[in-house]
């Protein structure tokens, strides 16, 4: 089975599924072979414009990437992973491993872990590796959901790591900046107490000022009524007096009409 892709890859972790993965026996390495990474393939592949034909056990090599080493005597060592697929006894026996894993690691199961996320990824890459073998395309297409989770996963790390750095500098500049708030503080309290006793002091003078103004209100209003009873009583005895002149000369007038009456009859 051949197929033509364009490949995408992210780096890999260095724990990647020591624990559920199938591997070949180990060989040592062809003559002749690539001492660069396998990662550093993928990516010359990914900047690639023309796409890749590969087989099977090309697309298994790029998902999951040989292991590579050297012994003791500098016999360069390769490991690939298993091309075959697993019987049904063995899946039975991985998951019975997967479960004394989390069992035995103790993981949490809510909540964020990350050696429940290690565990869950070893035995994914057991799961890509079988979905591979049967079919090649479906292999790379969860190949790039799983890089991609895994670059989402590495993003909000860094993120996180960002905000906890973020929170530190600034935590550590209100540290430094806390004796000269503090000074600060002190100065404005002084100053909030002298303004506190500047306005019990202004509220006692406003207070005296009311209290002389409406004294002062209440002996004028005082004067002004005694002046208006006063002055009526002054009225009552002018507007007397003026009515007894009054009745006085019409009095007066009275006698001169009749004595001027009596001359006349004389």
């Amino acid at each position: 089975v051949t197929v033509s892709v364009l490949y995408w890859f992210a780096p890999m972790s260095l724990e990647t599924s020591k624990v559920f993965l199938r591997y070949e026996a180990a060989r040592v390495a062809a003559e002749g072979a690539p001492a660069i990474s396998p990662v550093f393939e993928r990516q010359q592949e990914v900047l690639s414009d023309t796409p890749v034909v590969t087989t099977t056990d090309k697309v298994l090599d790029c998902v999951l990437p040989p292991r590579r080493w050297e012994e003791a005597d500098g016999t360069p060592m390769v490991q690939r992973v298993d091309h075959h697929q697993v019987s049904r006894e063995a899946l039975s026996e991985l998951r019975e491993t997967f479960e004394f894993k989390l069992h035995d690691a103790k993981a949490r199961r809510q909540g964020i872990c990350t050696v429940r996320q290690s565990i869950y990824a070893m035995l994914f890459d057991e799961l890509l590796r079988q979905v591979t073998i049967d079919n090649p395309e479906r292999g790379l297409v969860l190949a790039r959901v799983r890089d991609e989770l895994r670059m989402t996963s590495d993003a909000y790390v860094t993120l996180y790591e960002a905000s906890v750095n973020y929170s530190a500098r600034k935590m550590n500049e209100a540290t430094r900046a806390l004796p000269e708030m503090r000074e600060r503080m002190s100065v404005l309290r002084s100053e909030t107490d002298v303004l506190k006793k500047e306005l019990s002091r202004l509220q006692a003078k406003h207070a005296a000022m009311l209290r002389c103004v409406e004294e002062q209100q209440a002996a004028d209003h005082k004067k002004y009524n005694e002046e208006r009873v006063f002055l009526e009583h002054q009225k009552l005895r002018l507007q007397k007096h003026l009515d007894a002149v009054k009745d006085a000369q019409e009095a007066e007038r009275r006698a001169l009409r009749g004595d001027d009456d009596e001359e006349a009859e004389a």
